[in-house]
């Protein structure tokens, strides 16, 4: 029926953990290129354990799982990482979370973002239930509140040159006004893309 309507886009073939194209004897890329779909196979690699590490590798250049230093954090905001469910590695993230929330002073405070209530959105300090498809524009807001309002950490970031917060909704800035230490393009990003991404 997709097909006759001209939506054979619209069908994935998804598959979790261990149940490939061999698993169920049927070459899933190939079927889903003839049916006229290009999400098959959307599996395991493509859904959990690949992306973080080819995300990973993009945002630093290091292929690997990422390790985050949670003992010493003391705010987590997560977009439906969750945490105490399906986040690896799950053994190692229990551990941190009793620390973190128990032990640790002072506690780590914690925003958990996502569509539907779970484990990690009831033990949180706040639950934002968001509509699907929305989390780009609340991660966007937030970052724009967080320049405009001045509230970057400047000892990370950078600063402008003048001491003085240029981060005004809808006024381009120039690059050479800013100083960037641990980030790259961030006046670019703000120029380009978040400038009129107000809340």
């Amino acid at each position: 029926a997709l097909r006759d309507k001209g939506e054979s886009h619209r069908f994935m073939l998804a598959s979790g953990r261990g149940w490939g194209a061999s698993d169920v004897g049927v070459n899933i890329v190939p079927f889903g290129q003839l049916y006229g779909s290009p999400n098959a196979p959307i599996g395991h690699s493509s859904i959990c354990s690949d992306g973080s590490v080819l995300s990973k590798q993009c945002t630093d250049g290091n292929a690997s799982y990422s390790s985050y230093d949670y003992r010493n954090t003391n705010y987590l905001l997560m977009f439906g990482a969750n945490f105490l469910e399906a986040f690896r590695p799950y053994n190692n993230n229990l551990q941190q979370w009793g620390y973190m929330r128990g032990v640790k002073t002072p506690k780590t405070r914690v925003t958990y973002v996502d569509v539907h209530m779970n484990q990690t959105a009831a033990a949180s300090d706040r639950a934002l239930l968001i509509k699907p498809g929305t989390d780009g524009a609340l991660a966007l807001a937030i970052a724009h509140v967080i320049l405009t309002e001045g509230l970057w950490d400047r000892n990370f970031v950078g600063n402008f040159k003048d001491g003085e917060n240029q981060f005004k909704t809808g006024q381009k800035i120039d690059p050479a006004a800013f100083t960037e230490k641990w980030v790259h393009g961030l006046i670019e990003w703000w120029n380009t893309e978040l400038k009129d991404r107000t809340p």
